[in-house]
């Protein structure tokens, strides 16, 4: 639960708004995961999860864009699209075409795959961590005071080089960029 939750706070950081919908879309691909028996279903979950991507990620600009051209001011009301938001899509997508050409079986587990779907690392470690080589490490862990300090040293480390990164980009650290983490 807790690696769940830290994985929402990840994903909300460009706008926290949009972390219902990714609880939306876990639950639909969960739900729909079970029930993929042709390709027609298949190509409606993904095309489904492709439409989602489009609107977050790409409407806001291509409407903001036409605006400028037209000198009509419009705004697009859903802000920025969350931190990470393609690479989301695209696991879930992976997830899915694993399970219609049976290299998957659908998860049992809402948890799981909820956790698969929004574990942050994977926004670093790109799309090669399928969920069949992330189960036995989601199943069989063993949290110690060790490794928990360990994975936290990691991540406040990782952190700070992010906060350091953005400042860096600002004038003397004072005029900060905030859409820097608000771009998947």
């Amino acid at each position: 639960i807790i690696l769940f939750l830290a994985g929402l706070l990840v994903y909300s950081w460009g706008e926290p708004v949009y972390v219902v919908l990714l609880l939306l879309m876990i639950l639909f691909n969960y739900v729909c995961a079970k029930e993929l028996r042709t390709e027609k279903s298949l190509m409606f979950v993904v095309g489904v999860n492709f439409l989602v991507l489009f609107v977050c990620r790409f409407l806001g600009p291509v409407v903001e864009g036409v605006s400028e051209m037209l000198s009509y001011e419009v705004q697009f009301p859903l802000g920025q699209a969350p931190f990470g938001m393609t690479v989301f899509t695209l696991l879930s997508v992976g997830y899915l075409i694993d399970i219609y050409s049976g290299r998957q079986m659908a998860k049992t587990s809402l948890g799981e795959y909820a956790l698969y779907a929004t574990l942050f690392p994977q926004l670093t470690a790109g799309l090669f961590g399928r969920y069949p080589e992330m189960q036995r490490q989601i199943r069989q862990r063993k949290i110690t005071a060790v490794r928990f300090g360990d994975g936290a040293m990691f991540l406040i480390r990782g952190f700070a080089k992010i906060m350091m990164r953005w400042f860096d980009e600002g004038q003397n650290g004072l005029d900060c960029n905030p859409g820097y983490f608000g771009n998947s």
